[in-house]
């Protein structure tokens, strides 16, 4: 018998809870080898995959172990380490409270302080709260803007950024060792001892600090907003309200936490699916804004209406080119300031902050990289972190967390559509000013999703097909230099083609979702429609 089948039976004899689940598939081999033929990866994102029975999928018992190896290693770094504790928060998807309650449960067990919250926190809050109470770690129950079916595992170290490479990989070793099965459960002496609630005064205190960021009051700005049934919901509205922004009008349908997503089955503002409802609302409701924040509240999509009425959606690049041209114009910065952005996000970024005297780092793709940026800066004394963001519609500005987070952009990004409001512009307006003072730029990331062990085995051979046999013209122009990241000296899965004409062309497999991403930056649209159609067919 394979190998897979005998972790399968061991499955089927212990884990009591799944035994329906995994009885339902004895005959499907295909399906048994999926869930057994490997463990699900721990890796600088922490977990993350669909939910269900399976050494790769993500339950109980894998959400325990990896706690178990998350209390050894913070064991290992001693009594004070352990007292200092972990955040842990949770979003709306099925299954995040209870699976949170089993990573207190665990820390609890091994005499770890726990500081959990009593409900739904967006991700950045998460991020904050490390901070706030200077734990050793903390942990996010999220997938993201992920499909009903997964959910995950965020790991996070002292500084509130998440693990970097080096920590995560000593963490893995770690819980590689580690058997599902015989994992230490508290008393409820121990559960009592050693969980603690967090309370309101944090909330405040990270609202707060969300609102020292602000620039300008708001105004009368008719603002659409919706949270897609997860997160953002209160803290949105909160900051949005004390701010002096009070014509909103909610999305009704997506307001309630629901990790069923009824009508955004795939609950990602970047992508057009999502938006249906809130296109509704907005437009019986006149609005001239529509903001979207994802389940877990660190990513944010915006719509506005141009000089027409027209209501369009801005790309992550154009919203990042425009709160970086807006954040550096009005923020009293910091001696030294910097921002932080990633290689696949817009060129015209660097451009912004060299106009404005600020130092600009390029990072790999993933928040946690700008973390980890902002941590050595900090550390090396060179600079002071102004703002960062990803094309991912991701961005952060200050210091509170090191993580992206939808609640500070939200309101910057109302004040801004408020000032341009004032001034007899749109968004769309101000856009094309940044464009005519910086330079025009043609991006798109286009994903092509592949599911499965087989789409793994040839999004793999994609990025192998690219390094053994380079394109030298790629839709009629000169590629003048490729750079293979997994060949330089931090290497990453990347492969970045720069052409003749100007444009930049980047490849590299996501690390949290079973799909290649392609990121196109081109002098021209003529030129980025025929690149995209030679690579992404």
């Amino acid at each position: 018998m394979k190998m897979y089948k005998d972790t399968y039976q061991k499955w089927l004899e212990k884990a009591a809870e799944y035994k329906q689940e995994l009885e339902n598939i004895a005959n499907d081999d295909a399906e048994i080898k999926d869930r057994f033929v490997s463990d699900l990866e721990f890796g600088t994102a922490g977990l993350r995959g669909k939910m269900g029975a399976g050494t790769n999928r993500l339950n109980i018992y894998t959400v325990r172990k990896a706690t178990a190896g998350l209390a050894e290693f913070i064991m290992a770094k001693g009594e004070s380490a352990m007292k200092r504790g972990v955040a842990i928060c949770y979003d709306s998807r099925n299954n995040s409270k209870a699976f949170a309650e089993e990573c207190a449960n665990v820390l609890s067990a091994h005499h770890i302080n726990v500081h959990i919250y009593d409900d739904i926190r967006p991700t950045p809050q998460c991020s904050f709260t490390i901070r706030h109470l200077a734990a050793i770690a903390g942990i996010m129950i999220t997938a993201s803007h992920n499909p009903k079916e997964y959910n995950g595992y965020k790991c996070y170290w002292e500084d509130g950024g998440q693990m970097s490479t080096t920590v995560a990989e000593s963490l893995a070793k770690i819980i590689e060792k580690i058997d599902e099965f015989d994992i230490k459960m508290p008393t409820e002496a121990e559960k009592q001892e050693f969980t603690h609630i967090v309370g309101n005064d944090v909330d405040e205190a990270y609202l707060e600090a969300v609102l020292a960021q602000s620039l300008r009051k708001g105004g009368n700005l008719a603002i659409t907003y919706t949270p897609l049934y997860g997160t953002g919901n209160i803290p949105v509205r909160a900051v949005l309200s004390r701010n002096g922004f009070n014509n909103i009008t909610l999305v009704d349908e997506q307001i309630e936490p629901n990790g069923n997503f009824p009508t955004a089955p795939y609950p990602n503002p970047e992508k057009d699916a999502c938006w249906e409802e809130a296109i509704k609302t907005v437009e019986n409701a006149n609005s001239d804004i529509c903001i979207a924040t994802d389940p877990d509240g660190d990513r944010v999509g915006v719509m506005a209406r141009d000089k027409e009425g027209i209501l369009r959606h801005f790309t992550g690049n154009e919203i990042g080119i425009m709160l970086t041209e807006y954040v550096l114009s009005h923020k009293k910065l910091p001696p030294n300031p910097a921002m932080i952005s990633t290689i696949v996000s817009s060129r015209l970024t660097k451009k912004i902050a060299a106009a404005h005297n600020v130092a600009y780092f390029d990072v790999y793709t993933g928040f946690k990289n700008i973390a980890e940026k902002e941590l050595e800066l900090e550390q090396n004394g060179s600079h002071n972190f102004a703002m960062g963001w990803e094309e991912s519609i991701g961005y952060i500005v200050g210091t509170y967390a090191r993580d992206k987070d939808a609640v500070v952009a939200s309101l910057l990004i109302c004040e801004m559509a408020q000032e341009c409001k004032d001034n007899g512009k749109t968004l769309w307006d101000y856009l094309d000013e940044v464009h005519y003072k910086y330079g025009m730029r043609n991006e798109v990331t286009i994903d092509i999703v592949r599911e499965g062990l087989e789409g793994a085995a040839e999004i793999k051979g994609i990025m192998e097909g690219f390094r053994k046999e380079a394109p030298t013209v790629i839709g009629g122009v000169n590629v003048i230099s490729v750079t293979d990241y997994s060949k330089v000296q931090n290497p990453a899965n990347v492969i970045s083609f720069e052409l003749e004409s100007g444009s930049e062309i980047c490849v590299r497999p996501s690390g949290t979702e079973p799909k290649i991403k392609f990121y196109f930056s081109a002098v021209s649209r003529e030129e980025l429609e025929r690149l995209k159609g030679i690579l992404c067919l």
